[in-house]
């Protein structure tokens, strides 16, 4: 796969992007201030996407979620990705 439009951060506190993922791909994740640490429950992320300017077929989003006790190692830690498949989907105009 492709990467297709640009993630745009929203939050510097909270996310960061990294760039240079295989097909040009880039990755939203959180900082580690972003965590919320000392913070109980959910923490949530804002971030932006703008489209390609060109048509470019389907674009596909995937996720997944760490559900973590902040102690620094990956003991009691879950990893969530819902499926293989993509979250969410878009299409844009056709050219």
């Amino acid at each position: 796969m492709q990467g297709a439009g640009e993630l745009v951060v929203v939050d510097e506190v909270a996310t960061q992007r990294i760039d240079g993922g295989p097909g040009g791909r880039q990755y939203l994740e959180h900082t580690q201030e972003g965590t919320a640490p000392g913070r109980t429950g959910e923490q949530r992320w804002k971030f932006a996407w703008v489209a390609p300017s060109a048509a470019a077929g389907e674009v596909a989003f995937f996720g997944g979620g760490n559900a973590a006790n902040a102690d620094g190692s990956n003991q009691c830690d879950w990893i969530f990705n819902p499926t293989p498949a993509p979250i969410a989907t878009v299409r844009g105009p056709a050219d």
